[in-house]
Protein backbone atom coordinates (compact mmCIF):
# COMPACT_ATOMS: atom_id res chain seq x y z
CA UNK A 1 0.00 0.00 0.00
CA UNK A 2 0.85 3.81 -0.92
CA UNK A 3 2.89 5.58 1.82
CA UNK A 4 1.32 9.53 2.52
CA UNK A 5 1.94 12.34 4.95
CA UNK A 6 -0.47 13.72 6.99
CA UNK A 7 0.46 17.21 8.55
CA UNK A 8 -2.03 18.75 10.87
CA UNK A 9 -1.28 22.89 12.72
CA UNK A 10 -3.24 24.31 15.41
CA UNK A 11 -4.40 27.52 14.34
CA UNK A 12 -4.27 30.62 16.04
CA UNK A 13 -2.37 29.59 18.92
CA UNK A 14 -1.68 32.83 21.26
CA UNK A 15 -5.17 33.99 20.50
CA UNK A 16 -6.22 30.32 22.27
CA UNK A 17 -3.93 30.51 24.99
CA UNK A 18 -3.96 34.23 25.62
CA UNK A 19 -8.05 34.29 25.39
CA UNK A 20 -8.00 35.58 28.95
CA UNK A 21 -5.76 37.47 31.70
CA UNK A 22 -6.35 34.13 33.99
CA UNK A 23 -2.81 32.64 34.63
CA UNK A 24 -5.06 29.04 35.52
CA UNK A 25 -6.05 29.50 31.80
CA UNK A 26 -3.25 30.44 29.80
CA UNK A 27 -1.42 27.67 31.61
CA UNK A 28 -3.69 25.33 31.13
CA UNK A 29 -3.95 26.09 27.65
CA UNK A 30 -0.37 25.55 27.19
CA UNK A 31 -0.50 22.48 28.49
CA UNK A 32 -3.38 21.30 25.78
CA UNK A 33 -1.67 22.51 22.84
CA UNK A 34 1.87 21.13 24.37
CA UNK A 35 -0.48 17.60 24.75
CA UNK A 36 -1.43 17.74 21.05
CA UNK A 37 1.97 17.95 19.79
CA UNK A 38 3.59 15.58 21.93
CA UNK A 39 5.69 12.62 20.75
CA UNK A 40 4.58 10.19 23.70
CA UNK A 41 1.47 10.17 25.41
CA UNK A 42 -0.20 13.18 23.74
CA UNK A 43 -3.01 13.56 21.08
CA UNK A 44 -1.59 11.16 18.05
CA UNK A 45 -0.96 8.30 21.23
CA UNK A 46 -4.82 9.05 22.11
CA UNK A 47 -6.50 9.48 18.84
CA UNK A 48 -4.69 6.03 17.68
CA UNK A 49 -6.19 4.45 20.40
CA UNK A 50 -9.64 5.57 19.70
CA UNK A 51 -9.98 4.49 16.88
CA UNK A 52 -7.77 1.57 16.86
CA UNK A 53 -4.97 2.18 14.92
CA UNK A 54 -1.74 0.30 15.44
CA UNK A 55 0.56 3.01 17.08
CA UNK A 56 3.48 1.04 15.20
CA UNK A 57 2.60 1.78 11.56
CA UNK A 58 2.61 5.16 12.36
CA UNK A 59 5.69 7.39 11.93
CA UNK A 60 6.40 10.59 13.87
CA UNK A 61 8.30 12.68 11.66
CA UNK A 62 7.61 15.92 13.45
CA UNK A 63 6.04 16.68 16.65
CA UNK A 64 6.60 20.28 18.52
CA UNK A 65 4.54 23.59 19.32
CA UNK A 66 0.89 22.55 17.84
CA UNK A 67 2.91 21.19 14.86
CA UNK A 68 2.52 17.16 13.88
CA UNK A 69 3.31 15.46 10.65
CA UNK A 70 3.43 12.30 10.64
CA UNK A 71 3.60 9.09 8.07
CA UNK A 72 1.60 6.45 7.75
CA UNK A 73 -0.01 3.86 4.66
CA UNK A 74 -2.88 5.94 2.85
CA UNK A 75 -5.61 3.94 4.85
CA UNK A 76 -4.43 5.70 8.45
CA UNK A 77 -3.53 8.95 7.10
CA UNK A 78 -7.21 9.01 5.46
CA UNK A 79 -8.35 8.55 8.62
CA UNK A 80 -6.58 11.02 10.49
CA UNK A 81 -7.83 13.45 7.63
CA UNK A 82 -11.28 12.62 8.53
CA UNK A 83 -11.57 12.19 12.13
CA UNK A 84 -8.55 14.35 13.72
CA UNK A 85 -10.10 17.44 13.93
CA UNK A 86 -13.39 16.31 15.53
CA UNK A 87 -11.19 14.69 17.88
CA UNK A 88 -9.40 17.82 19.29
CA UNK A 89 -12.04 19.88 18.75
CA UNK A 90 -14.62 17.47 20.80
CA UNK A 91 -11.41 17.26 23.66
CA UNK A 92 -10.35 20.81 23.59
CA UNK A 93 -12.93 23.33 22.50
CA UNK A 94 -11.74 26.10 21.04
CA UNK A 95 -9.34 24.77 19.46
CA UNK A 96 -9.34 24.73 15.58
CA UNK A 97 -6.81 22.47 13.06
CA UNK A 98 -5.56 22.99 9.49
CA UNK A 99 -4.57 20.04 7.90
CA UNK A 100 -3.43 18.03 4.65
CA UNK A 101 -2.13 15.01 3.18
CA UNK A 102 -0.16 14.06 0.37
CA UNK A 103 1.49 10.73 -0.86
CA UNK A 104 4.80 10.34 0.04
CA UNK A 105 6.60 10.86 -3.36
CA UNK A 106 9.72 13.08 -5.00
CA UNK A 107 8.78 16.88 -2.87
CA UNK A 108 6.30 15.56 -0.41
CA UNK A 109 7.18 17.52 2.37
CA UNK A 110 7.15 20.64 0.36
CA UNK A 111 3.95 20.02 -0.89
CA UNK A 112 2.45 19.39 2.26
CA UNK A 113 3.90 22.41 3.93
CA UNK A 114 2.33 24.52 0.85
CA UNK A 115 -1.24 22.35 1.48
CA UNK A 116 -1.10 23.81 4.89
CA UNK A 117 0.04 27.07 3.88
CA UNK A 118 -3.64 27.18 1.90
CA UNK A 119 -5.85 25.45 4.49
CA UNK A 120 -4.93 28.02 6.91
CA UNK A 121 -6.95 30.56 4.79
CA UNK A 122 -9.74 28.86 5.15
CA UNK A 123 -11.93 29.34 7.91
CA UNK A 124 -12.83 26.88 10.26
CA UNK A 125 -16.33 27.42 12.13
CA UNK A 126 -16.69 26.75 15.60
CA UNK A 127 -18.54 23.71 16.82
CA UNK A 128 -19.39 24.92 20.39
CA UNK A 129 -21.02 28.62 19.72
CA UNK A 130 -24.35 27.55 20.77
CA UNK A 131 -28.12 28.71 20.03
CA UNK A 132 -28.27 32.80 20.42
CA UNK A 133 -31.07 32.05 23.25
CA UNK A 134 -28.04 29.94 25.53
CA UNK A 135 -26.82 31.45 28.52
CA UNK A 136 -23.36 33.28 28.09
CA UNK A 137 -20.34 32.84 30.40
CA UNK A 138 -20.06 36.58 31.13
CA UNK A 139 -16.36 36.77 30.80
CA UNK A 140 -15.79 34.93 27.61
CA UNK A 141 -18.85 35.15 26.02
CA UNK A 142 -18.80 31.37 25.49
CA UNK A 143 -21.59 29.13 26.21
CA UNK A 144 -22.14 28.46 30.20
CA UNK A 145 -21.95 25.00 31.02
CA UNK A 146 -24.69 23.59 32.98
CA UNK A 147 -23.02 22.81 35.87
CA UNK A 148 -23.01 26.15 36.37
CA UNK A 149 -26.48 26.65 37.40
CA UNK A 150 -26.34 27.41 40.89
CA UNK A 151 -23.82 29.65 40.89
CA UNK A 152 -24.06 33.48 40.59
CA UNK A 153 -24.48 34.79 36.30
CA UNK A 154 -21.43 37.03 36.92
CA UNK A 155 -19.53 33.19 37.25
CA UNK A 156 -20.39 31.57 34.97
CA UNK A 157 -17.57 29.75 32.57
CA UNK A 158 -17.67 28.24 29.35
CA UNK A 159 -16.61 24.55 28.45
CA UNK A 160 -13.46 25.39 26.97
CA UNK A 161 -12.39 27.69 30.55
CA UNK A 162 -12.83 24.81 32.17
CA UNK A 163 -11.33 22.34 30.08
CA UNK A 164 -8.11 24.66 30.61
CA UNK A 165 -8.12 24.81 34.16
CA UNK A 166 -8.49 21.28 34.34
CA UNK A 167 -5.05 20.84 32.85
CA UNK A 168 -3.19 22.73 35.19
CA UNK A 169 -3.56 19.26 37.28
CA UNK A 170 -0.54 18.05 35.33
CA UNK A 171 2.04 20.59 34.49
CA UNK A 172 3.89 18.53 31.94
CA UNK A 173 5.49 21.67 30.74
CA UNK A 174 6.32 23.19 34.04
CA UNK A 175 8.48 19.69 34.38
CA UNK A 176 9.82 20.16 30.66
CA UNK A 177 10.96 23.62 30.73
CA UNK A 178 12.49 23.31 34.38
CA UNK A 179 13.69 19.72 34.58
CA UNK A 180 11.87 19.78 38.55
CA UNK A 181 9.46 17.67 39.56
CA UNK A 182 7.19 20.61 41.75
CA UNK A 183 4.80 20.11 44.31
CA UNK A 184 1.40 21.99 43.78
CA UNK A 185 2.03 24.75 46.30
CA UNK A 186 5.65 25.64 44.35
CA UNK A 187 3.90 26.48 41.20
CA UNK A 188 2.31 29.95 40.49
CA UNK A 189 -1.45 29.37 39.61
CA UNK A 190 -2.27 33.61 39.84
CA UNK A 191 -0.08 36.53 38.66
CA UNK A 192 -0.26 37.68 42.66
CA UNK A 193 1.70 34.77 43.17
CA UNK A 194 4.69 35.83 40.80
CA UNK A 195 5.15 39.40 42.20
CA UNK A 196 6.43 40.29 45.49
CA UNK A 197 3.78 41.99 47.98
CA UNK A 198 6.41 44.89 47.91
CA UNK A 199 4.38 47.17 45.48
CA UNK A 200 6.55 45.81 42.90
CA UNK A 201 4.14 44.46 40.66
CA UNK A 202 6.11 43.91 37.27
CA UNK A 203 6.41 40.63 35.24
CA UNK A 204 8.06 39.64 31.81
CA UNK A 205 7.60 37.64 28.96
CA UNK A 206 10.14 35.93 27.25
CA UNK A 207 10.01 35.38 23.74
CA UNK A 208 12.52 33.49 21.46
CA UNK A 209 12.99 31.78 18.35
CA UNK A 210 15.12 30.22 16.09
CA UNK A 211 16.95 32.45 13.18
CA UNK A 212 16.74 31.43 9.62
CA UNK A 213 14.65 27.78 10.03
CA UNK A 214 12.41 28.22 7.29
CA UNK A 215 15.18 28.85 4.91
CA UNK A 216 16.87 25.28 6.33
CA UNK A 217 14.42 23.44 6.15
CA UNK A 218 14.28 24.40 2.67
CA UNK A 219 17.23 23.30 1.80
CA UNK A 220 17.02 20.04 3.60
CA UNK A 221 13.97 19.78 1.21
CA UNK A 222 16.34 20.25 -2.03
CA UNK A 223 18.61 17.86 -1.03
CA UNK A 224 19.61 15.41 -3.64
CA UNK A 225 19.25 12.55 -1.76
CA UNK A 226 16.22 9.58 -1.39
CA UNK A 227 12.90 10.76 -0.08
CA UNK A 228 13.59 7.95 2.67
CA UNK A 229 16.83 9.33 3.50
CA UNK A 230 14.88 13.31 3.49
CA UNK A 231 12.35 11.86 6.10
CA UNK A 232 14.53 10.64 8.49
CA UNK A 233 17.04 13.83 8.26
CA UNK A 234 13.78 16.00 9.02
CA UNK A 235 12.68 13.52 12.12
CA UNK A 236 16.18 13.66 13.61
CA UNK A 237 16.42 17.26 12.81
CA UNK A 238 12.80 18.19 14.25
CA UNK A 239 13.86 15.78 17.57
CA UNK A 240 17.30 17.18 18.31
CA UNK A 241 15.44 20.54 17.48
CA UNK A 242 12.77 19.91 20.19
CA UNK A 243 15.99 18.41 22.69
CA UNK A 244 18.24 21.37 22.06
CA UNK A 245 15.35 24.24 23.16
CA UNK A 246 14.02 21.92 25.85
CA UNK A 247 17.70 21.32 27.31
CA UNK A 248 18.59 25.43 26.78
CA UNK A 249 15.20 26.03 28.45
CA UNK A 250 16.06 23.97 31.54
CA UNK A 251 19.87 25.67 31.94
CA UNK A 252 18.16 29.20 31.81
CA UNK A 253 15.63 28.13 34.30
CA UNK A 254 18.52 26.54 36.89
CA UNK A 255 20.93 29.43 35.88
CA UNK A 256 18.40 31.94 36.98
CA UNK A 257 16.18 30.46 39.56
CA UNK A 258 17.98 29.62 42.99
CA UNK A 259 15.61 26.82 43.80
CA UNK A 260 16.56 26.24 47.29
CA UNK A 261 16.04 29.75 47.69
CA UNK A 262 11.84 29.09 46.90
CA UNK A 263 11.60 26.01 49.07
CA UNK A 264 7.88 25.43 50.24
CA UNK A 265 6.98 28.77 48.18
CA UNK A 266 6.10 29.15 44.34
CA UNK A 267 8.57 30.14 41.72
CA UNK A 268 7.57 33.42 40.32
CA UNK A 269 7.79 31.49 36.60
CA UNK A 270 5.46 29.85 34.28
CA UNK A 271 6.14 28.14 30.89
CA UNK A 272 3.63 29.21 28.13
CA UNK A 273 4.88 27.63 24.92
CA UNK A 274 7.66 25.48 24.19
CA UNK A 275 8.70 23.41 21.34
CA UNK A 276 10.60 23.35 18.35
CA UNK A 277 12.45 26.40 17.91
CA UNK A 278 9.69 28.45 20.11
CA UNK A 279 9.85 29.55 23.68
CA UNK A 280 7.25 31.66 25.56
CA UNK A 281 7.43 32.17 29.43
CA UNK A 282 6.22 34.69 31.84
CA UNK A 283 8.20 35.18 35.26
CA UNK A 284 8.97 37.93 37.60
CA UNK A 285 10.60 40.68 35.71
CA UNK A 286 13.90 40.91 37.94
CA UNK A 287 14.84 37.40 36.55
CA UNK A 288 14.22 37.82 32.81
CA UNK A 289 17.40 39.20 31.53
CA UNK A 290 19.30 36.74 32.92
CA UNK A 291 17.17 33.85 31.61
CA UNK A 292 17.24 35.34 28.11
CA UNK A 293 20.80 35.49 28.23
CA UNK A 294 21.00 32.16 29.36
CA UNK A 295 18.97 30.43 27.08
CA UNK A 296 20.35 32.13 23.58
CA UNK A 297 24.02 31.08 24.84
CA UNK A 298 23.28 27.51 25.89
CA UNK A 299 20.66 27.13 22.81
CA UNK A 300 23.89 28.08 20.54
CA UNK A 301 25.77 25.50 22.45
CA UNK A 302 23.54 22.58 22.04
CA UNK A 303 22.77 23.48 18.10
CA UNK A 304 26.28 22.72 16.69
CA UNK A 305 25.98 19.32 15.73
CA UNK A 306 24.62 18.03 12.41
CA UNK A 307 21.61 18.71 11.13
CA UNK A 308 21.39 21.49 13.30
CA UNK A 309 24.60 22.74 12.52
CA UNK A 310 24.86 26.18 14.43
CA UNK A 311 21.27 27.24 14.50
CA UNK A 312 20.76 30.41 16.81
CA UNK A 313 17.97 32.14 17.85
CA UNK A 314 16.69 35.54 18.57
CA UNK A 315 14.64 37.19 22.22
CA UNK A 316 12.21 39.35 23.13
CA UNK A 317 11.77 41.06 26.78
CA UNK A 318 8.21 42.77 27.51
CA UNK A 319 7.92 43.99 30.96
CA UNK A 320 4.68 45.18 31.85
CA UNK A 321 2.41 45.33 34.90
CA UNK A 322 0.55 42.15 36.58
CA UNK A 323 -2.62 43.53 35.36
CA UNK A 324 -1.73 44.32 32.08
CA UNK A 325 -3.73 42.18 29.09
CA UNK A 326 -1.36 39.56 28.51
CA UNK A 327 -2.64 39.13 24.80
CA UNK A 328 -1.57 42.75 24.44
CA UNK A 329 1.92 42.10 25.79
CA UNK A 330 2.25 38.78 23.64
CA UNK A 331 1.76 40.73 20.56
CA UNK A 332 4.10 43.54 21.62
CA UNK A 333 6.76 40.54 22.13
CA UNK A 334 6.14 39.29 18.43
CA UNK A 335 7.14 43.05 17.22
CA UNK A 336 9.82 43.31 19.72
CA UNK A 337 11.25 39.84 18.40
CA UNK A 338 11.15 40.95 15.02
CA UNK A 339 13.44 44.04 15.54
CA UNK A 340 15.86 41.90 16.84
CA UNK A 341 16.12 39.62 14.03
CA UNK A 342 16.10 42.48 11.48
CA UNK A 343 19.14 43.66 13.38
CA UNK A 344 20.96 40.16 13.61
CA UNK A 345 20.36 39.83 9.57
CA UNK A 346 21.80 43.14 9.09
CA UNK A 347 25.03 41.37 10.71
CA UNK A 348 24.85 38.16 9.01
CA UNK A 349 21.99 37.67 6.56
CA UNK A 350 23.46 33.62 6.11
CA UNK A 351 24.25 33.27 9.42
CA UNK A 352 22.48 35.96 11.80
CA UNK A 353 24.06 36.09 15.74
CA UNK A 354 21.96 35.50 18.71
CA UNK A 355 19.76 38.84 19.45
CA UNK A 356 18.00 40.08 21.91
CA UNK A 357 15.74 43.45 22.25
CA UNK A 358 13.33 44.74 25.22
CA UNK A 359 10.51 47.29 26.06
CA UNK A 360 9.33 48.24 28.78
CA UNK A 361 5.34 49.58 28.62
CA UNK A 362 5.37 52.03 31.29
CA UNK A 363 2.02 53.56 29.44
CA UNK A 364 -1.14 53.49 27.74
CA UNK A 365 -0.34 50.60 24.95
CA UNK A 366 -2.63 50.73 21.86
CA UNK A 367 -1.90 47.53 19.66
CA UNK A 368 -2.59 49.68 16.31
CA UNK A 369 0.36 51.99 16.96
CA UNK A 370 3.01 49.26 16.66
CA UNK A 371 6.54 49.01 18.11
CA UNK A 372 8.09 51.35 16.29
CA UNK A 373 5.74 54.55 16.86
CA UNK A 374 6.18 53.24 20.75
CA UNK A 375 9.87 53.84 20.38
CA UNK A 376 9.79 57.20 18.89
CA UNK A 377 7.07 58.33 21.69
CA UNK A 378 9.28 56.73 24.00
CA UNK A 379 12.72 58.69 22.85
CA UNK A 380 10.56 62.19 22.50
CA UNK A 381 10.25 64.57 25.65
CA UNK A 382 7.01 65.11 27.19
Amino acid sequence: MKSYLYGASVEGIQSYIFKTNKLKEIAGASEIVDLISRRKEGSIDGFCKEHHIDLSKVQILQAAAGRITIAAEENICSIFFKKFPKYITSNYPGLSLSQAMTQDKEHAMSNLNEKLRYHKTVQSLSVHTGLLATERARRTGGVATSSDKHLDPEDYTDRESKVKQQHIKAPQLFKKSTGLDLKHGEICYEFDDMVPGDGNSWIAIVHADGNALGSRLESMAKEDISDRDKRAKFKKFSIDLQSATESAAVHAFESSFDTEHFKGRKIPYRPILLGGDDLTVVMQAKYALDYTTAFLTDFEKKTQADPLNGLTACASIVYVKKSFPLHYAMGLAEEVIKSAKSASKAINQDLPPSCFNYYKVQSSYIESHGYKELISKSMMSH
